[in-house]
C-alpha cells in the first residue's frame, strides 16, 4: 500500500493546482533513471498508449488507475513505454500536468517511463514546441536494456502537418539504430503502419520502408497506439501489437481476432534464455494468463493489393462473345501488383450499398491475375457458365462498379458512370490511372494512353484536397472546375459531391447542381443524410463532373 498510497497523494495535489516547473523534461527524466540501473534477467516492460484525458480534465483518471495499479505489482517492470496521445488538445497545462504526472510517479517508484507524441498531442505548432519543452527535446530516440534495443519513432509529424507519416530522415537514423542493435528489437510508434484506419495500411511510402527495415533486421515486435483496443497481427514475420487502452474511450471499435474493449495494457517479459512472454493486464486488476508473444492464435493483417477495375462495356452488341456465344456486358480487372493476385473471394457489385457477389474462390487457376495482365469478368447473371461470370448486368443508362476485399470491410476500387454507347467501352487511361473516358474496346489487353485532346476534354476537374484531415467535427473540402468542365449556357457546369464510407456505403450528398468555373469548397460536418453523426473512421468523398471523378481519403476522428 505504499506505493499506491503515495502516488495517489501526489497526483490529486497536482491536478488541483498544476504549476509550471523547472522539472526536467519526463523522457531525459526517464533515461537518467534506466542510465544507472543494473540489468538483471528475467527484466519486464509495460507497454500502453492513449491515455489522454477528456475535455475539460487536465489527466484521465483512468489512467491514473492503471498507474497505481503497477505500482504494487509484485514484480514492478523495469520500465514503461507509452505511445502516445498524452494530452487531448495539445495545451500548455495539459503537458505540465503529463509531465509532472509521470516524473513526480518516476520519483516514488523509480521506474523509468517514457513517452512518444501522438496527433492528440501535436495539433499545432504550439503544441510540438510544448512537447519539446515538457517531455522531449527530440521525437525519435533508441535506448538498450540487456540484450534489446528499443526504437521510438514519431509518425505524426508536426509543425508541418503531415499526419501519419516517417520520412527519409527518419529512416535513414533508424536504418543505423536497427544495423547496430544487439539481440532483440523492440520498436514503438503512435499509428500502426499497416492498420487502414486513421491513416495507417502503408499509405504512405516510409510505412513500407520501415516495415522492410524491421523484416531486415528480425525485429521481434511493433507496438503502436491510437486505435484504442487490443490487435495483434504479423506481417512477414514482424508482430504488430496495438494498445491503447490506458484512458481513452475504446469506442465500441471490435478488431477480431484479439480484441480487448476494455482500458488495458500490456507487459512483456523477456527471461534469461531470451524467451520473451506477453500478459495482458485490465485496470480492474485482472489479467489473462501469461503466455509466449508468438503463442497467440494470429489472423495476419489484410492489405488490400493494388487492383483496377480497368475497363468495361454496359452494352456490348458485337464487340465481344462469351465462350458460350453471347454478347454480354463485361469487366476487366487489372492487376499492378509485381505478385499474382487471385480475386477469388472477392465482392463485386452493380451497387456500391450491397456486397451483392461473391466471386468464387474454387478454381484459383482461372481467377489469378498474373502481374502486369488482365482479367475478364461476365456481368451476365449467368454463373452457371462459371465462375468468371458474375450474378449482376450493368446498365447502359449509368450504375456502379465496386470491388470489394473478401470479407467485405475495405473497398479496393469502385467507379460510377453515366450513360453508355452501344459497342464503346469506358476505361482508364492507361492502365490503373485516374483518367477514364470513353475508348475503342481492349478487352484483356492493355489499354492505350489518353491523347491529348481527350486530357484537355476529360480533365474537367483541377486535384481537390480537405482539410484538417483528419478532422473533428468538420472539415472543408476545396476543389476546383475549371474552364473545361463549364457545359451550360449560363458558364456552369453540373458536380456532385458524396460522401462515403469504408463498406462503400454512401452516407452523405454534399452537392448536387450547377457551379460556375473557378474554386469552390463545401463544409462537411459529420453528419449524414438523415442528420445523425456518422461514427469516427475513414471516409471518401467523390467529385464528379462531366463523367470525370475524383476520389479522396479523409479521417473522422473524435
Amino acid at each position: 500500500m505504499k506505493y499506491l498510497n503515495i502516488v495517489l497523494l501526489i497526483l490529486i495535489i497536482f491536478i488541483i493546482n498544476p504549476q509550471k516547473s523547472d522539472a526536467i523534461p519526463s523522457n531525459l527524466k526517464a533515461d537518467s533513471l534506466l542510465s544507472q540501473m543494473q540489468v538483471s534477467y528475467p527484466f519486464s516492460f509495460i507497454v500502453m498508449g492513449d491515455s489522454q484525458p477528456y475535455y475539460g480534465q487536465l489527466l484521465n483518471p483512468t489512467f491514473l488507475e492503471i498507474l497505481l495499479q503497477i505500482s504494487v505489482l509484485p514484480n514492478p517492470p523495469n520500465f514503461i513505454i507509452i505511445c502516445g496521445d498524452l494530452t487531448e488538445c495539445g495545451s500548455e497545462e495539459g503537458f505540465i500536468a503529463y509531465n509532472e504526472c509521470i516524473t513526480n510517479w518516476m520519483d516514488v517508484t523509480g521506474i523509468p517511463f517514457f513517452s512518444l507524441p501522438g496527433n492528440h498531442d501535436l495539433y499545432a505548432n504550439y503544441s510540438f514546441e510544448y512537447y519539446m519543452e515538457y517531455i522531449d527535446p527530440e521525437f525519435d530516440y533508441y535506448f538498450d536494456y540487456g540484450n534489446s534495443r528499443f526504437i521510438a519513432i514519431n509518425n505524426v509529424q508536426h509543425p508541418e502537418h503531415m499526419y501519419y507519416h516517417i520520412n527519409e530522415t527518419q529512416l535513414d537514423s533508424v536504418g543505423v539504430w536497427l544495423s547496430t542493435a544487439p539481440e532483440n528489437i523492440f520498436a514503438f510508434n503512435h499509428v500502426s503502419i499497416i492498420r487502414d484506419h486513421h491513416g495507417g495500411g502503408f499509405n504512405n511510402i516510409g510505412y513500407e520502408a520501415f516495415h522492410n527495415s524491421l523484416c531486415f533486421y528480425e525485429a521481434v515486435a511493433d507496438f503502436n497506439g491510437h486505435h484504442r483496443d487490443y490487435y495483434r497481427h504479423d506481417l512477414n514475420g514482424i508482430y504488430y501489437l496495438t494498445t491503447a487502452g490506458a484512458g481513452g474511450d475504446t469506442g465500441g471499435a471490435f478488431y477480431p481476432p484479439l480484441s480487448y474493449n476494455d482500458h488495458h495494457w500490456l507487459l512483456i517479459t523477456v527471461d534469461e534464455l531470451n524467451n520473451i512472454f506477453l500478459e495482458m493486464y485490465f485496470h480492474d486488476g485482472l489479467h489473462n494468463s501469461v503466455a509466449s508473444l508468438y503463442d497467440f492464435q494470429i489472423q495476419p493483417v489484410q492489405i488490400p493489393p493494388t487492383i483496377y477495375i480497368n475497363e468495361f462495356m454496359a452494352s456490348n452488341a458485337e464487340t465481344i462473345a462469351d465462350p458460350q456465344g453471347d454478347y454480354d456486358d463485361w469487366i476487366e480487372i487489372y492487376n499492378a501488383e509485381i505478385y499474382p493476385v487471385d480475386i477469388g473471394g472477392m465482392y463485386i457489385t452493380d451497387d456500391l450499398d450491397s456486397a451483392k457477389y461473391r466471386i468464387p474462390d474454387t478454381q484459383p487457376d482461372s481467377t489469378t491475375i498474373q502481374p502486369g495482365e488482365f482479367l475478364l469478368l461476365w456481368a451476365d447473371e449467368d454463373i452457371g457458365d462459371g465462375v468468371l461470370h458474375l450474378d449482376i448486368k450493368l446498365s447502359a443508362n449509368g450504375e456502379e462498379i465496386g470491388l470489394y476485399t473478401d470479407d467485405f470491410t475495405s473497398i479496393i476500387d469502385s467507379i460510377v458512370f453515366e450513360e453508355q454507347t452501344t459497342d464503346i467501352s469506358f476505361g482508364r487511361q492507361p492502365n490503373g490511372a485516374n483518367h477514364w473516358g470513353q475508348m475503342n474496346p481492349t478487352p484483356g489487353y492493355t489499354n492505350g494512353p489518353i491523347s491529348a485532346e481527350d486530357i484537355i476534354f476529360y480533365s474537367t476537374l483541377l486535384d481537390a484536397a480537405n482539410f484538417p484531415n483528419p478532422f473533428n467535427p468538420e472539415t472543408t473540402i476545396s476543389f476546383s472546375v475549371t474552364q473545361n468542365a463549364v457545359s451550360g449556357s449560363d458558364g456552369s457546369s453540373f458536380v456532385t459531391i458524396d460522401i462515403y464510407n469504408i463498406k462503400g456505403q454512401k452516407v452523405k450528398q454534399l452537392v448536387s447542381g450547377q457551379l460556375s468555373a473557378g474554386d469552390h469548397s463545401v463544409v462537411w460536418n459529420g453528419n449524414d443524410d438523415f442528420g445523425e453523426q456518422v461514427s469516427s473512421g475513414i471516409y471518401f468523398y467523390r467529385i464528379r463532373n462531366n463523367n470525370r471523378e475524383i476520389i479522396k481519403k479523409m479521417v473522422l476522428m473524435k
